[in-house]
Order: structure tokens, then C-alpha cells, then sequence
């Protein structure tokens, strides 16, 4: 009994428990006609339980790839900090807190045992999430709490998708078969092409790297019955047209994702003097030339920090891929990791995550946890005392 009550409390009591929890809370208050609107109060919640992070830290130590994290958030913050910013604390928790937090993440000390606990923390969070988005969505929020708090509730979504490289963390496979399905479900139910792009990724690669042992044939039947399963499920919840909810999303009226892009990118090219080039037209450019955001990380990145700010978005990438090659194969600390690269990249393509309040806190909080243990597991991954 001793031993099997032999974790790291304080760590994940005082840490991990709180940050998931908030998601929770968040999405239960949609659900309950509370307004969100007090983005403050949040925005304190999270640097409160950040600096009780920085508290329970017993050794200080950065890999190149939360350093590159760094140098990428603060090239992004210094313009609007010189210039003034009407709201320094909601400022802070959506641009500077995330990597923070992966530097917290990856230096607090825990066990095998530990990691395991904190999958099975996130994975039931991720499905406590789905069905309180699922019981949302089937309720006129419109009418209930209004457009803007409704809008911001069917976008709650994203959380689910982040929490969810944390389901495929677990090493036992029958309970991940157990959790994997009711956020599909909520997937299918939201209709938003990012969520619904990302699972069918993730499930490829993960039926492909987990049972290599099974013929490709049977692993195809595999992965459509199980979107099957799903889509058959998500009917009873008044499920709408999928396909063209994904449609409306890439091509709609000017709205489209591929319309959008291309006006960024030809606004870039066009009405930019070569230092907004090489720095940018600054924080939100993007949505005040277009009354709308690019839906696109890389592009919202090019054009508001231009091209200085892109190569270091780019080198932060190039930091993220390179630690594939230092998680042993074979293991679900390598399978999470590329799942949640998946989530990230289809996220910066289709969706925005820089600059979200809570969004990148999932990740950072997820890579923190893989790297460090990998990084004390080989020395061929780089990283530095403090």
C-alpha cells in the first residue's frame, strides 16, 4: 500500500491537478450560463500556480528546444512591451506563460510511476472535456449566454485536441482503447475541420506504429470502423454535415481558409517596406488589415513578425523534430510525442495557437514531461545547467 502510494504529491497536487482542472472549469462554465468573460481572472489563475511551479523546482536546467522557445516568444513581445500594452496580465498568460511553463514542466522531478499518473490525469481530463463539450453543443447556447461567450464555447473544442496526445502516453493499451473514442465523438460533433483533420492523422499513425503486427488490410478495416463507430455515435447528438462544415471552413464567401491565406501572404508581399519584411507589421497586424485572423500560425507569424520572426518559429520546430530521434522507438513516450507534433502542426496550419490564453499550455506542459525524462536518459540530447 506504502509503495503504490509512492508519487510525487506535491508536484502533481500543486501543478498538474490545477492546470487541468482549469479546463474543466472552463468549458463547465459554458454549461452552466456563466459568463467567461473575466479573462483576468484567469489570466491570474495561471501566473498564480505558474510561480508555485517555480517553487517546487529542486534543479534548473534548459534544453535547446525550450530555449528556442524563449528566444521566440520574447522577439514576439518585445514591440508591444516598448510600445505599451493596455492589459500587461492577459498580455503575459497569452504570449510569455506557455513557454514558462515548458521550462517548469521540464525541470519538476518525478518518477516513472509519476509520468504514468499524470497520462491517466490528462487522458481523463481530455474525456471529462469531450463530454461536457458534447452536453454544450447540444444546447441553444446562442440564445442562453450570447453570441461571443457561444462562439468561445464551441471553440473550447481545441482543448480537448490538446489534451488528447496525453491518452496515447499510456502504456496500457485496453485503457487506451477505453479513452481514445468520446473525443473523436466530440470531434465529430464540433465539425471543425483542425479536430477533425488531426484525428484521422492520428489515428493513422498510431494503428500503423502500434500493431506493425497486423496486415495493412486489416488495419484499414481497423481505422474505419472505428470512424464508423464514431460517426454512428455523434447522430444521436443531432450531429450536423461534417463535410460541409469542413468545405465552409477551406472555401466560404472570403471566409475560407484558402482565401484568407492567399490575401495574407499577397498583402505580405505587396504593402510591406522592407523592415516590415525582415520584422513585421506588428502584434495583430493580420486582423486589423483583414478584420479577421489568418487561421494560420506560420502566416500570422510572417506577417505580423516578418521574416526574422519565422526562421525563429521555424528553428523552434526544427528543435521540437529534432528530439524524435532521441525517443527510443517502439515506446508510447515516442508515439505521444509525434502525436502531439501532429496536433501542433495541423493546429498552426488550419487554427491559431500562438497568443491563445490556454491553448499552448497543454503542450508545453505534455513535452515537458516526455523530454526530461528522455534528455537524463541519453547524452546525446542537449541540455544546460543554470
Amino acid at each position: 500500500m506504502k509503495r503504490s502510494l509512492n508519487y510525487n504529491w506535491k508536484n502533481i497536487l500543486l501543478f498538474f491537478l490545477p492546470f487541468f482542472y482549469l479546463y474543466i472549469r472552463v468549458i463547465n462554465s459554458y454549461i452552466n450560463f456563466v459568463s467567461t468573460g473575466n479573462i483576468d481572472g484567469r489570466a491570474s489563475y495561471i501566473i498564480f500556480f505558474t510561480l508555485i511551479g517555480f517553487f517546487l523546482l529542486r534543479e534548473q536546467v534548459i534544453s535547446t528546444t525550450i530555449a528556442s522557445a524563449f528566444i521566440f516568444t520574447i522577439y514576439m513581445v518585445i514591440n508591444p512591451l516598448l510600445e505599451g500594452i493596455s492589459n500587461p496580465i492577459q498580455y503575459m498568460s497569452s504570449y510569455i506563460i506557455w513557454p514558462v511553463v515548458f521550462y517548469i514542466t521540464y525541470n519538476l522531478t518525478y518518477k516513472e510511476k509519476d509520468v504514468s499518473l499524470i497520462s491517466y490525469l490528462g487522458a481523463i481530463t481530455c474525456n471529462i472535456t469531450a463530454f461536457l463539450y458534447i452536453t454544450l453543443t447540444n444546447m441553444d447556447i446562442y440564445s442562453l449566454i450570447g453570441t461571443n461567450n457561444a462562439i468561445a464555447g464551441y471553440n473550447s473544442i481545441y482543448y480537448v485536441l490538446l489534451l488528447y496526445p496525453f491518452v496515447f502516453l499510456i502504456k496500457d493499451r485496453k485503457h487506451v482503447l477505453l479513452l481514445v473514442l468520446l473525443p473523436i465523438i466530440s470531434f465529430f460533433v464540433s465539425t471543425k475541420s483542425t479536430c477533425i483533420i488531426s484525428s484521422v492523422f492520428i489515428l493513422v499513425y498510431y494503428i500503423h506504429s502500434t500493431f506493425s503486427e497486423i496486415e495493412i488490410s486489416k488495419k484499414i478495416v481497423l481505422l474505419v470502423a472505428g470512424f464508423i463507430m464514431a460517426y454512428l455515435i455523434s447522430l444521436f447528438f443531432q450531429f450536423p454535415s461534417v463535410f460541409h462544415g469542413l468545405q465552409e471552413d477551406f472555401s466560404s464567401g472570403g471566409n475560407g481558409r484558402s482565401e484568407i491565406a492567399l490575401q495574407v501572404f499577397y498583402n505580405f508581399l505587396s504593402h510591406s517596406s522592407l523592415s516590415e519584411m525582415l520584422l513585421g507589421h506588428g502584434t495583430n497586424a493580420v486582423s486589423k488589415a483583414l478584420n479577421i485572423g489568418a487561421h494560420n500560425d506560420f502566416l500570422e507569424t510572417l506577417y505580423n513578425y516578418g521574416l526574422i520572426g519565422i526562421l525563429l518559429f521555424f528553428l523552434f520546430w526544427y528543435n521540437l523534430i529534432k528530439n524524435i530521434k532521441y525517443l527510443e522507438s517502439g515506446t508510447e513516450e515516442k508515439r505521444a510525442y509525434i502525436i502531439s507534433l501532429i496536433v501542433f502542426f495541423v493546429c498552426c496550419m488550419v487554427s491559431k495557437l500562438l497568443g491563445t490564453q490556454i491553448q499552448m499550455l497543454l503542450l508545453a506542459i505534455f513535452w515537458g514531461v516526455i523530454l526530461k525524462q528522455n534528455d537524463k536518459k541519453y547524452e546525446n540530447s542537449t541540455y544546460y545547467s543554470i
